[in-house]
């Protein structure tokens, strides 16, 4: 199976890495790009070609929650939506930040 990623660097440009093949024989342990700078939050699943459950790292966690509004993709914003719910829902992101992430990023959102 394939799957893409996406990375947002400072810039909150997109940076995507293409059909990661996942295998049920190997583990997926590590994914190289090349790229220099820093990184704000990364997608896994972008696309959402696969079926996983998403976690993301707390720095992406912490980017959603303060800039999600700065990713112009709705697709994107849409997926990351969702998996913070799903975290959320999980006990994996506390529901005050849920909360003050809808609260802080609502405004910008459309429905199509």
């Amino acid at each position: 199976m394939k799957m893409n990623a996406v990375f947002y660097d400072a810039d909150f440009k997109a940076h995507e890495i293409k059909d990661i093949i996942l295998s049920d024989k190997d583990a997926l342990t590590q994914v190289t790009f090349d790229f220099k700078g820093p990184v704000n939050a990364v997608i896994i699943n972008h696309d959402a070609h696969a079926y996983g459950k998403v976690l993301f790292d707390q720095r992406s966690l912490d980017t959603f929650e303060s800039d999600l509004a700065k990713i112009s993709d709705a697709t994107a914003r849409a997926l990351i939506w969702r998996h913070v719910w799903n975290q959320t829902r999980d006990a994996k992101f506390s529901a005050v930040s849920f909360f003050n992430m809808v609260l802080k990023s609502i405004s910008s959102e459309t429905v199509e």
